[in-house]
């Protein structure tokens, strides 16, 4: 009788990740700074790139996935980290915490298997895919060639941790052989290209919200995921200075109707043209707020006060005219 495979050590985000580089240096219970800060800004990146492609009804905003640095294993020099403690939220987020950990665990499996390709094929979208490519491959080279594992901690016994993967480095090479390919020929007959130009507009007429644009993520399938980081959006009375991503799905409804959604903040805007549904959407958005951010929740409904809660996470101050 064959015996039963162990089943692979998972992490969890929320309580820690820890590794182990092995090196001369290293020897003497010793780490550079340069790949200790290599080692955290990588990780943090791959999180938050996992996190934005995971597949949830709702997405969670990047601040609240930053890792904190939770300090040395006793006597060594294995850093470790944990996603920072969430805060008091009125909508739960444990569906999207167990997706992030679930995707993390299958990056690092296959990462310890030096199953590259495997991660890849999960993404079928050639821009995700190769930024998915892009935080692994950083993340695998954070210690250079230097041996370097996840590690565990140990409730008891006379090992401190135990090694629960291998973190192989992916090549060069071996990344540009991953690279979705994405012709020039194909992103011009596709119209999400409109989003880009039209999303990137400074500001609109007179008496018209005005959108500042700092950061724009462009995806090129049918219907898509967008999350824009905004600095500010001014309105005819209010200027609104915003602190995270705006999530939002946009749609082409038919030939001349697009939608721009946001469950997250109860906002589902319509129009002719994506300029009309964009003026729309940060039109809800500043009737929204008003509407809702001043109101205590028990006069808002359970998805109100979701939306109201999320929100003022999204605001950082309102300044009126």
């Amino acid at each position: 009788m064959a015996a039963k495979k162990k089943p692979n050590e998972q992490i969890i985000l929320q309580q820690e990740i820890a590794f182990s580089v092995a090196g001369k240096d290293e020897k003497d219970h010793t780490l550079s700074w340069e790949i200790l800060k290599k080692i955290g800004d990588n990780t943090q990146r791959l999180i938050d790139v996992l996190m934005k492609y995971a597949n949830t009804k709702d997405k969670i905003s990047p601040d609240l996935t930053k890792l904190v640095f939770t300090g040395f294993y006793p006597g060594s020099a294995q850093p470790a980290w944990r996603i920072k403690e969430l805060p008091n939220l009125l909508f739960p987020l444990d569906d999207e915490m167990k997706e992030l950990n679930h995707d993390f665990n299958f990056v690092i499996q296959n990462i310890n298997k030096g199953n590259f390709k495997a991660i890849a094929d999960k993404y079928d979208i050639p821009e995700i895919r190769n930024e998915v490519i892009d935080a692994v491959y950083s993340f695998s080279n954070s210690a250079g060639t230097k041996p370097f594992t996840i590690i565990k901690r140990l409730p008891d016994g006379k090992q401190q941790y135990k090694s629960i993967a291998k973190v192989r480095r992916m090549d060069i090479t071996h990344k540009n052989e991953l690279y979705a390919k994405t012709p020039k020929e194909n992103l011009k007959n596709n119209e999400r290209i409109e989003v880009f130009a039209s999303l990137k507009v400074s500001s609109l007429e007179s008496k018209k919200p005005k959108f500042y644009k700092k950061d724009l993520h462009l995806y090129t399938e049918k219907e898509t995921t967008l999350a824009v980081r905004l600095e500010y959006i001014e309105t005819e009375h209010r200027i609104y200075h915003l602190r995270s991503e705006i999530p939002f799905t946009l749609n082409k409804v038919d030939k001349s109707a697009y939608t721009i959604d946001s469950p997250l903040l109860d906002i589902y805007a319509y129009g002719n043209s994506i300029k009309e549904a964009e003026e729309d959407f940060y039109s809800q958005f500043d009737y929204t707020y008003q509407r809702i951010a001043g109101l205590p929740d028990k006069q808002l409904s359970e998805h109100l006060q979701r939306a109201k809660q999320f929100i003022l996470l999204l605001v950082d101050n309102v300044k009126n005219k």
